[in-house]
């Protein structure tokens, strides 16, 4: 009886969390100017204390990602696609972003994420 019910809740929460997945995309990512890239950037390598080499790396990655929204938003006006753009970029972002700093790093990144979103909102405030 005791695995039926684990089984159950098991099932129930994998559920409720491919729901929950399905919600509007953050916009930490959302980059519609070269200028947004930098902000990104130095927020995760504030957070993360990026190596030279990694820094050059995930520059490139923004700033190619930048220029991609930047075009792709240019005449958008549905915000179902605009969310289905943030969540295919940041999916993007993060794989290559996983690449680059390794599995370490990025499990950090992972765990701070909530704060890398203040400290970018805080960049762009102050600038």
């Amino acid at each position: 009886m005791k695995k039926l019910l684990t089984t159950a809740f098991v099932t129930l929460s994998v559920i409720a969390f491919s729901f929950t997945q399905q919600t509007v995309a953050s916009d930490f990512y959302l980059m519609k100017t070269q200028k947004d890239a930098e902000y990104v950037l130095k927020a995760l390598n504030l957070e993360l204390k990026l190596s030279e080499q990694e820094f050059t790396k995930v520059k490139e990655l923004l700033f190619v990602s930048a220029k991609s929204q930047e075009e792709q938003l240019k005449s958008l006006t549905d915000a179902e696609r605009l969310n289905i753009i943030k969540t295919r970029q940041t999916a993007h972002i993060e794989n290559g972003l996983r690449t680059i700093i390794g599995l370490d790093k990025y499990n950090i990144y992972l765990n701070q994420k909530a704060s890398l979103e203040t400290k970018l909102k805080e960049l762009k405030k102050g600038q």
